[in-house]
């Protein structure tokens, strides 16, 4: 993969329609109460589907769970905006960031591209790949997977990245689940706000 530009992707958070109405019903004779409620649970909501997002990526990707963490941003909900949104934004990452065998680095002074170990690459759980004339290095900015842009030890070298958090996400049927997970969640959540302030709650 070998564009860099930023990726997105984001999930909503709001009540479903006819949980708001019977939310405002439950509640009429609490001032605002619907609305406390409403914020509430949209930004519980929020906090599951971030843990939800991040178990769906890593069951499919070998990746950790700070490095899916790291790209998402909570964007709470109040009782005057009463939606969410999750949103997570990345690069694609080095394919170090994953599984790589070998896993350092090794002296290849005098070796062609040819003559040095190949690498073995997981993305994905349960999946390994062997990259031909793929190879550690070490740069400037860190160690990297590389391949030439050309035959000979002194072509010019690329830099190898895998998908971003993001892509991992919109993965296969992982969005899918997600969106599902924190639509049960939402209504749950509501259930149990509009419950506490009936039971005399602040």
């Amino acid at each position: 993969m070998s564009g860099r530009g930023v990726t997105k992707q984001s999930f909503g958070v709001e009540g479903a329609q006819e949980d708001i109405r019977e939310a405002q019903r439950l509640l009429r004779h609490i001032s605002g109460g619907a609305e406390k409620a409403l914020a509430r649970a949209v930004n519980r909501t929020l906090t599951g589907t971030r843990s939800e997002a991040t178990r769906q990526v890593r069951g499919k990707f070998i990746v950790k769970a700070q490095t899916v963490r790291d790209t998402m941003e909570i964007r709470k909900a109040s009782s005057g905006k009463p939606q969410g949104l999750l949103v997570s934004r990345g690069r694609p990452m080095s394919l170090t960031r994953f599984r790589v065998t070998p896993n350092a680095p090794k002296s290849t002074r005098g070796k062609s591209v040819q003559g040095r170990p190949r690498a073995r690459l997981s993305v994905t759980k349960g999946k390994q790949a062997t990259l031909q004339r793929a190879f550690l290095a070490r740069v400037n900015s860190g160690v990297g997977l590389f391949q030439r842009k050309g035959r000979g030890h002194r072509a010019p070298m690329r830099k190898l990245y895998g998908p971003s958090v993001p892509q991992m996400l919109h993965h296969g049927r992982i969005a899918e689940e997600i969106e599902t997970t924190t639509a049960e969640r939402m209504k749950k959540e509501l259930n149990h706000q509009v419950a506490y302030l009936l039971e005399g709650g602040k």
